[in-house]
């Protein structure tokens, strides 16, 4: 299962590795960052609230 999000801000891999590994469920992330966007990849649906806080919390601006 795939869950797209917008972010603004992410430059680099690094910082999307730390926090996908503080939401439960996450088994991979996929960025484009041209797209300004975050693909989480789960085998089960993921808590939509706790990757945007994942985010904000990351310093980024979810969109």
């Amino acid at each position: 299962m795939n869950m797209e999000f917008g972010v603004e801000g992410m430059t680099c891999h690094k910082c999307v590795d730390v926090r996908s590994a503080r939401c439960p469920g996450v088994d991979g992330v996929e960025i484009d960052f041209d797209a300004a966007a975050l693909r989480v990849v789960s085998a089960e649906p993921v808590d939509r609230e706790l990757v945007d806080a994942a985010i904000v919390e990351a310093g980024f601006t979810g969109r």
